[in-house]
């Protein structure tokens, strides 16, 4: 949730900044990182760490994968921002992609219990 909001402060400043290719595809496509993530937060919080394998490679995958993709991208926002010298902003995406960072070191401590079965096989009763 930290995440997002230091994002959108960021993002919503009416700003040149925002509007050059780096800061911008950066940003933008962080989005879909950060969505990624809020799709696996949701699937760990619905399953309550009590998962079949499979579920638990697509959980950890996205939770892990999205916050680096995030703060990679979070940290081209930040160079792009400060090319143009524009220091709050560039503090701010500093700041949005060390969080993600901070996340992705979070999520590779993750332990889930694996219940039997790879979930796999699918039978309609």
């Amino acid at each position: 949730m930290a995440e997002l909001a230091m994002y959108l402060v960021c993002a919503l400043q009416t700003s040149y900044t925002n509007t050059t290719p780096l800061v911008a595809g950066g940003g933008i496509l962080s989005i879909i990182a950060q969505i990624f993530q809020w799709i696996g937060l949701i699937q760990l919080c619905l399953c309550r760490l009590k998962v079949k394998e499979r579920d638990c490679r697509e959980i950890y995958t996205k939770l892990h994968g999205s916050c680096m993709a995030c703060a990679i991208l979070l940290g081209i926002s930040a160079v792009g921002a400060l090319l143009v010298k524009d220091l709050p902003l560039f503090a701010g995406y500093a700041i949005d992609g060390l969080i993600a960072l901070y996340l992705y070191a979070q999520t590779k401590s993750l332990t889930f219990t694996i219940l039997p079965g790879d979930g796999s096989d699918f039978s309609e009763g």
